[in-house]
């Protein structure tokens, strides 16, 4: 047997579209379309060997534009670096798969019904692959953006840094709108309940007043209509105390499980965000007075060294008696005849709290600059 070149195999899918064409009962000319499109080697799992009927190894651009599916595990895997649901079935219930529920509470790549995370748990940056690829708008059209969007996290920040906020809203934006839309299935679905029992109603009604008009021919003929007519009012008032026991249960209670869990999810990204939005803030307030401190000082990074490479003598010289001071491992210089509080760059942060053996920060700028080197 020859070797299944690409002109045999050509040869070959012809010859079937021909057979196939011919016992359809076709009449006229069979036209061999293109039919390159059929050749799945590069897309069917067992390359090399023998392919699965109907186990198709999709790319992991085609797997990241997979529409959401409920049944399946809700964690985001990495998928070469664009990101993509995990293929495993739910357990028992839950939001994950067995898999997935042992190996973390905190998956480092978030869940698909959330924005993908900018950074991993541990604060690790997290380079998706087409992001990397993808050239950053204007910085106008990005604060534009955020501003339309009621978000203030952009100020302050350098073009790539406010890119990454700005892909943040936009996929919020995007689990929104996936939101909004499922609650009005739920709602269409349920007015279309609804429209259904009133049409029974209606019907029941039509065939009451149908029976109504006939004039009974004889007495037990009168006896029996009596008692359909008894049976079909019976039968509707039974109808109208469900209709308003199911017009109760709406109104007292949320439209569906889905609603709800997406209200829930909704709350939580909103929550995220603000805590994403004040660490850009916090990070931005530390690189301020980081600059102030250089531009104060009239030094360089020179002049910035560790302190225990300073003189204390020269430092009482300048300010009075003085004592270091760590807060939550931060150094700071604590002049202790004016009480004030210093940073490593000469900056006056503050007064010291001797009772609370803290710092009352001159400037919530400086708050935020002391959280973000915490961080």
């Amino acid at each position: 047997m020859p070797a299944l070149t690409k002109i045999v195999f050509a040869a070959s899918l012809e010859q079937a579209y021909r057979a196939g064409f011919a016992a359809a009962g076709g009449q006229d000319e069979c036209v061999v379309p293109d039919l390159t499109m059929f050749d799945c080697r590069d897309t069917c799992s067992g390359v090399g060997s023998s392919v699965t009927p109907g186990k198709l190894k999709l790319d992991p651009v085609a797997r990241s534009e997979l529409p959401y599916d409920s049944s399946k595990c809700d964690r985001r895997i990495w998928n070469e670096g664009y990101g993509a649901q995990c293929s495993h079935s739910k357990k028992d219930g839950g939001n994950l798969c067995s898999s997935c529920a042992k190996s973390s509470n905190t998956p480092p790549f978030g869940f698909v019904t959330e924005p993908r995370p900018i950074e991993r748990p541990n604060g690790t940056a997290i380079a998706w692959k087409d992001q990397a690829t993808q050239k950053p708008p204007s910085m106008t059209i990005m604060r534009e953006y955020l501003s339309g969007r009621g978000s203030s996290a952009g100020e302050g920040l350098k073009k790539l840094e406010l890119f990454k906020v700005y892909t943040y809203e936009l996929e919020q934006e995007a689990v929104e709108k996936a939101a909004s839309s499922r609650d009005l299935e739920d709602s269409d679905l349920e007015d279309s309940d609804l429209e259904d029992s009133q049409e029974s109603q209606e019907s029941q009604e039509s065939q009451v007043a149908g029976r109504t008009n006939k004039r009974p021919k004889s007495k037990k003929a009168k006896a029996a209509s009596s008692r359909d007519l008894n049976d079909s009012q019976d039968s509707l008032e039974s109808q109208d105390s469900q209709d308003s026991q199911v017009a109760g249960r709406t109104n007292k209670r949320p439209k569906s499980k889905k609603a709800k869990a997406a209200a829930e999810k909704a709350a939580a990204e909103k929550a995220k965000v603000a805590a994403d939005k004040e660490k850009a803030a916090a990070k931005a307030a530390a690189a301020e007075v980081e600059s102030d401190s250089y531009s104060d000082s009239g030094t360089d990074d020179s002049g910035t060294d560790d302190m225990s490479g300073s003189d204390s003598s020269d430092l009482e010289e300048d300010l009075g008696p003085v004592e270091e001071v760590e807060i939550n491992g931060i150094p700071y210089i604590h002049e202790t005849k004016s009480n004030h509080v210093y940073n490593t760059n000469m900056k006056q942060v503050g007064t010291w709290n001797s009772e609370t053996k803290d710092i009352t920060w001159e400037d919530d700028r400086f708050r935020q600059a002391h959280l973000a080197q915490m961080s």
